[in-house]
């Protein structure tokens, strides 16, 4: 079996992995295609001290690693931003986050109640995606 075969046969968990990680189909892809690449450079100096999979993740886990770490010195400082209810989120209190007064998408923030208590609340980072389908605009107008 060619090294690209091997390494292949790990990309679906991988992207699961990733994406556990950034919380974006899209950054999970271009971080296992990343890891992938890195993967298959590398792949002469694998010394099997552990096994394949766990090399491969290891080198996604980095990858993510590193994305998040230049994401948040890019996205720290949220003043400024705009929440903005989000209306067709099947009765789940969601909102649209902007940052910079609502020049730049940021996240879905969806919230699970206990009674008059905020349970729980998950961002959605992927705007590029969410946003469109559940009619929030990229941008505010002022």
């Amino acid at each position: 079996m060619s090294a690209a075969a091997l390494l292949e046969q790990y990309r679906p968990a991988l992207t699961g992995h990733c994406y556990r990680m950034l919380g974006s189909v899209v950054d999970a892809e271009d971080a296992v295609q990343e890891a992938m690449l890195r993967a298959w450079k590398g792949i002469d100096h694998f010394r099997e001290q552990s096994s394949l999979k766990t090399w491969l993740y290891r080198i996604a886990t980095n990858v993510c690693l590193d994305t998040l770490s230049t994401t948040n010195r890019q996205r720290f400082g949220c003043k400024g931003s705009r929440l903005v209810p989000v209306e067709a989120c099947g009765g789940t209190p969601a909102f649209a986050q902007y940052r910079d007064g609502g020049a730049q998408p940021w996240a879905l923030l969806m919230l699970e109640i206990d009674g008059d208590r905020i349970r729980s609340m998950t961002s959605y980072l992927d705007v590029e995606t969410l946003f469109p389908r559940f009619g929030v605009p990229m941008q505010l107008t002022t």
